[in-house]
């Protein structure tokens, strides 16, 4: 692999979600998780109008594993556009597929807040935090003693892992 592949395109990115959702759809699985029509990053840093905004490298986007969290951006559909962190359960770079549990508590409720599970693409990523950082590694600490806990609960931070002992459905 060379260490500067070629980035899909934003059409590209888009058909494999939508043939993913299609495949979900026909086996039932649609119904059992959120979906709302996420800010397509990849579309945002590619047009002219946001000049300074840069896509995420794509071997960035290729290391991304079970209890990394990453930001998006919902729709907004006449409020507020919100952006928020996902944790990592499920994910598939070939059929651009994310399965994750929202980490914080949204403004603007929506069919989804807090801890439930949402399903979205490669594409609607803003930003990442990967579970082995130091620095989020560190911030996970000092919130751990901040709050006093004994290493069995969870931190009331952005940075958890998420779905630890699931198993992987393919279909």
């Amino acid at each position: 692999m060379t260490s500067i592949e070629k980035y899909p395109s934003h059409e590209e990115f888009d058909n494999i979600y939508k043939n993913t959702l299609d495949i979900f759809e026909r086996h039932g699985y649609l119904g059992l998780y959120n979906i709302d029509d996420w800010e397509d990053y990849i579309k945002k840093a590619e047009s002219d109008k946001y000049p300074n905004l840069k896509k995420i490298p794509i071997n960035n986007l290729k290391t991304i594993k079970r209890g990394d969290s990453v930001k998006i951006v919902n729709s907004g559909n006449g409020i507020e556009k919100e952006r928020f962190w996902v944790g990592i359960c499920e994910l598939s770079y070939e059929q651009n597929f994310i399965r994750g549990i929202v980490l914080n508590r949204l403004k603007h409720k929506k069919p989804y807040n807090f801890q439930d599970e949402i399903i979205f693409g490669f594409h609607h990523i803003y930003d990442i935090h990967y579970l082995t950082d130091k620095k989020v590694l560190e911030e996970v600490e000092k919130e751990r003693e901040r709050l006093g806990l004994d290493g069995k609960s969870e931190p009331k931070t952005n940075f958890r892992a998420v779905g630890e002992g699931e198993n992987h459905q393919s279909f």
